[in-house]
């Protein structure tokens, strides 16, 4: 039996090599999934399947060297964000590259925008309710409005926000 890692796209050549070992023995193929569905190796890897002693092992886990960051830089990075900064300004502040920043920041982006946006309807619910411009109308629009909000639908909080506006100025 005869092992092959794949790590990268490979060439024609190999292709042709790993066939003709297939020949005289069994061959166990190990390929990352990234690999297995390039569409560069498409084509290679149904002719490599094609061979009844050629056996593929995909495997599915992520390549690469694990990043490592704290509690309490994760906890910088977090309210960095919120302050309005960008990525990379993050990562310069912190001394950390950008890219092990948005590792960390991506899932917690949208959470922290979803928020902010709460905020500010929150002020603007209080606003309205301060200059007695909240009725019934105008709670079942925040209602809906905080629900597509909550579920992400944010072209429907837009149209929902214009419609609270636009209900807003003709109702004075």
């Amino acid at each position: 039996m005869i092992e092959i890692d794949i790590n990268k796209i490979v060439s024609w050549e190999e292709i042709n090599k790993i066939k003709e070992l297939s020949k005289k023995d069994f061959v166990i193929i190990r390929i990352p999934n990234s690999v297995y569905e390039n569409e560069k190796m498409k084509y290679k890897i149904k002719i490599l399947e094609e061979e009844p002693t050629i056996y593929m092992d995909i495997k599915t886990y992520k390549r690469g060297r694990k990043i490592k960051v704290n509690n309490n830089i994760n906890q910088q990075i977090i309210k960095l964000i919120e302050k309005g900064y960008t990525i990379r300004e993050v990562g310069e502040e912190l001394g950390i590259s950008k890219s092990t920043v948005w590792n960390y920041a991506k899932d917690l982006i949208k959470d922290i925008e979803v928020n902010k946006f709460k905020t500010l309807l929150w002020e603007y619910k209080q606003q309205l309710i301060e200059n007695e411009l909240y009725d019934s109308y105008v709670e079942s629009l925040f209602l809906e409005l905080e629900h597509a909000v909550e579920v992400g639908n944010l072209n429907r909080a837009y149209e929902l926000l214009s419609e609270l506006r636009y209900y807003i100025e003709h109702d004075e």
